[in-house]
């Protein structure tokens, strides 16, 4: 089902709403066109779950990454890639499968799903897959990262796939990392994949994967390595062994447990003058697990960045997003009773090259931790992430919480965050629903002033869905019961339109439902550059 609006905003939003540092323009009839698709539905899984007792949810489609490129078929339109997990794991996490479905008309119609052959089903070495995160080289070729694991042998890796858009098949698929095994009394995993093609790269040769690895040899965490790492191409064909961006001292693994620190947002480019490759960025946070009542792990995490000028060969000594250290981590929770999690993290870095600004999404304060609503968090950095300049909460509603933020740079220097509220859930609702909405914030960011100014607002969503039908998920060793959509969405900029697709629940669907939504959001007044 296709549904198209046109919104014509003037800052409608109370300024009372906003950050100090946030400023509403009252910028005269900016208009959008939007247009919402819902493009998965019941699920193609064609094999028994390898674990049945741990309850995979059929046909939820959740956690999605979105690509757009050059089209090598029909040059008329960009090339649309959606990849995302197929029927989600109630306990042991991951999915039946990560798939991917390709649009070559630019997202009017998209092909039948395709599974990446890493799972026993389709040939693979392994049971089930996570983390889906898709790439488009400028050549056309589509590079997928995942996570798969199989918990019956408690082997995990992370894999890459590159798959030929022209001969409609997989290249190869390769893995990355040595098998950890995941077996008491030692715990190994791989988490939190990310993947970027590097456009300074003429040949659209050079891809960079980044995963966290975490192991420890016993129970109580000591002796534990907790490592962000990452592996290249530069030929499109052979990958780097493992290398290290960062590796957290081992008394901060044995205080802190678990999970110490992960990369959310994976890396960004940065602009690198006479080379053929672009610097990276790579934004990470340090977790301090910690049970806190009345929920369990996570409390705090401390937001760190560092940068790469030889392609990940060396790094910058972490530098702090906010030197007070103070940060509280951005748990949701269901409001009415804080007895059910949101699973939601989402966040990252993007970088605007024709300014050289750094934008910083993080996801910080908890209603459970500090008794503040989780708010959606903008750094700016304008010295190439030297140092940061934390701009406050940017979510327009802060009497709510908002979650799952990521952000892409559009047209006149401007930076589009969307993100999910609970603005129109009003509590204790009769009908039981936990009202949600997707909204998309249009800024503009003056590099004298250091001033954000919000443009406009917009819905994404078409009506509000019920987050208590989302899939629900068991705990784990270091992750938290509650519901999920992913621990992260998706959003690119391309000629123009912004694409942002996300996880919703069905209207009138039962519980342990969830789709993925495309909103494609165009400016049609003024046209850009004309103004």
């Amino acid at each position: 089902m296709i549904n198209t609006r046109t919104w014509i905003y003037s800052a409608v939003v109370l300024s009372g709403h906003l950050s100090a540092e946030v400023k509403v323009h009252n910028k005269p009839e900016l208009k959008f066109h939007v247009e919402n698709k819902v493009v998965t539905g019941k699920s193609p899984f064609p094999c028994t779950p390898v674990a049945p007792l741990d309850n995979p949810w059929p046909n939820t489609q959740v956690e999605p990454s979105i690509a757009i490129g050059r089209n090598p078929i029909d040059h008329r339109y960009p090339m649309i890639v959606i990849g995302y997990q197929e029927d989600r794991y109630s306990a042991g996490g991951g999915a039946n499968a990560d798939y991917m479905i390709i649009s070559l008309d630019g997202g009017k119609t998209f092909g039948k799903p395709i599974p990446v052959p890493n799972v026993t089903c389709f040939g693979g070495p392994y049971d089930r897959a996570s983390d889906p995160n898709v790439a488009i080289s400028s050549t056309g070729d589509i590079y997928y990262a995942t996570l798969p694991f199989s918990l019956t042998t408690g082997l995990w890796n992370v894999s890459i796939a590159k798959y030929n858009v022209r001969k409609k098949k997989f290249s190869y698929v390769k893995y990355l990392d040595s098998e950890n095994v995941h077996l008491p009394p030692f715990f190994a995993v791989t988490d939190f994949d990310g993947i970027i093609a590097d456009p300074q790269d003429e040949s659209g040769k050079t891809v960079y994967v980044t995963w966290d690895y975490d192991f420890y040899p016993n129970a109580n965490f000591s002796k534990g390595q907790s490592i962000l790492k990452m592996s290249k191409t530069t030929d499109g064909v052979n990958w780097s062994p493992p290398m290290s961006i960062y590796q957290f001292p081992e008394s901060v693994v044995a205080n802190y447990g678990g999970d110490a620190g992960s990369q959310f947002g994976g890396l960004a480019l940065l602009n690198n003058p006479g080379k053929p490759y672009s610097k990276l960025l790579n934004t990470f946070q340090l977790a301090i697990n910690q049970d806190i009542p009345p929920l369990p792990f996570v409390q705090a995490s401390f937001f760190y960045s560092t940068v790469s000028c030889d392609q990940g060969k060396t790094w910058s000594n972490p530098i702090p997003l906010d030197n007070t250290l103070n940060n509280v981590f951005g748990q949701v929770v269901d409001p009415d009773n804080f007895d059910k999690i949101i699973r939601a993290f989402g966040g990252g870095a993007v970088v605007d090259r024709d300014r050289n600004i750094i934008y910083n999404i993080t996801q910080e304060h908890s209603l459970v931790y500090d008794g503040i609503p989780s708010q959606v968090i903008l750094y700016v950095s304008t010295d190439d992430a030297a140092s940061w300049n934390k701009i406050g909460p940017i979510n327009t509603v802060l009497s709510t919480q908002a979650f799952s933020a990521n952000a892409s740079i559009i047209d006149e220097g401007r930076i589009a965050v969307s993100y999910y509220d609970f603005r129109k859930f009003k509590g204790n609702d009769p009908s039981g629903s936990l009202k949600t909405d997707r909204w998309l914030d249009i800024y503009y960011y003056d590099k004298e002033s250091k001033k954000l100014t919000l443009e406009t607002e917009l819905r994404l969503t078409d009506e509000s869905f019920n987050f208590r039908n989302a899939p629900s998920v068991q705990a784990g060793l270091v992750v938290p019961p509650g519901l999920f959509l992913g621990d992260y969405v998706s959003q690119v900029f391309f000629e123009r339109k912004i694409y942002n697709v996300f996880g919703i629940v069905p209207q009138n669907s039962g519980p342990n439902s969830a789709h993925l939504q495309l909103s494609t959001i165009t400016q049609i007044h003024p046209i850009p550059g004309n103004q």
